[in-house]
C-alpha cells in the first residue's frame, strides 16, 4: 500500500504537474474506521488515534467554488516553502524540511527572510505543532480542544498562508455563531473547495439550515452538505 501510494503521489507531480504531498493517496489506502490517522511523510510511519464521536458529527460543507490546484498558487507556496528552507539552512544545516525547524528558529531568521516567505513557513511550522495537539485532543477525547485547533488552522491557512478565499472564510466566521459547532477549516489544498465542520449531532439539520441561508444571503450560492464517516481505506470488495 505505501508503494501505491508513492506511485500516485509521482503520477500527480510528474504527469498532472501538481507538486503535492501524498497524504491523500495514503489516507485513501490507510485508513482505518473510527481513527485519525497521524502519518509521517519522511518515513511513512503511521499512528492511528481514536475519534470517538457519539454526540457529534463531521459535516463537509461544499462552498462551490472550485479550485483548479495546477492552475492556482498551490506549487508556489511550496516554492516559498523551500525558499525558506534553504535560508534556514545556511544557519541549521540539520534542517532539510520545515518539519526540523521550530518557531525559535524561524524568529531568529525573520530578518533575512522575505516577510511573505516568513509567513508561509510559519503557517506550516505551526501546523505542524497543531497536529500533535490534535492528536493528543483525540486520545483523550477532548472534542472542545480539537474544535478550536480546526479554528485556529483555518486562520493560518487565512492569515499566513494566503489560500482561502472569501465564500470558505465566510463559511468557517459564521460557523462561530453557532454554539453546536467546535470548529471548522477550510479542507484540501485551498482556493475554495470545501469546508470540515464539527458539529453536535442533534442539530446538524439546523445548522445547515442557517449556514445555507446566511450564505446564499452573502453570495447567492446553494451550499451542498455531506455527512462524514471515518471509515477503513480502499479495499477490493468481491462479489459472490
Amino acid at each position: 500500500r505505501p508503494a501505491i501510494a508513492r506511485l500516485a503521489q509521482r503520477a500527480e507531480n510528474n504527469f498532472v504537474g501538481m507538486k503535492c504531498g501524498i497524504m491523500d493517496m495514503f489516507a485513501s489506502l490507510e485508513g482505518r474506521e473510527n481513527h485519525a490517522l497521524k502519518l509521517d511523510c519522511r518515513s511513512l510511519e503511521v499512528e492511528y488515534y481514536p475519534v470517538n464521536l457519539p454526540d457529534h458529527a463531521f459535516v463537509l460543507c461544499n462552498s462551490g467554488v472550485k479550485h483548479r490546484l495546477v492552475d492556482s498558487e498551490y506549487n508556489t507556496r511550496r516554492q516559498e516553502c523551500e525558499t525558506g528552507v534553504s535560508r534556514l539552512q545556511e544557519v541549521y544545516p540539520g534542517v532539510e524540511k520545515l518539519r526540523d525547524a521550530d518557531l525559535e528558529m524561524l524568529f531568529g531568521e525573520k530578518g533575512r527572510l522575505p516577510e511573505i516567505v516568513f509567513d508561509r513557513c510559519r503557517f506550516v511550522v505551526e501546523e505542524n505543532e497543531r497536529v500533535h495537539s490534535a492528536c493528543n485532543a483525540l486520545q483523550y477525547n477532548n472534542l472542545a480542544a480539537f474544535g478550536e485547533l480546526l479554528y485556529q488552522s483555518h486562520e493560518g491557512l487565512r492569515q499566513l498562508y494566503g489560500v482561502t478565499v472569501p465564500e470558505t472564510d465566510f463559511l468557517v466566521d459564521t460557523t462561530r455563531l453557532d454554539e453546536a459547532v467546535l470548529g471548522a477549516r477550510q479542507m484540501g489544498g485551498g482556493f475554495g473547495g470545501c469546508t470540515l465542520n464539527l458539529v453536535r449531532r442533534d442539530a446538524i439539520e439546523a445548522f445547515q439550515e442557517k449556514l445555507a441561508e446566511a450564505y446564499r444571503e452573502k453570495y447567492a450560492i446553494e451550499p451542498h452538505f455531506y455527512p462524514v464517516e471515518v471509515t477503513n481505506g480502499t479495499q477490493i470488495i468481491e462479489q459472490s
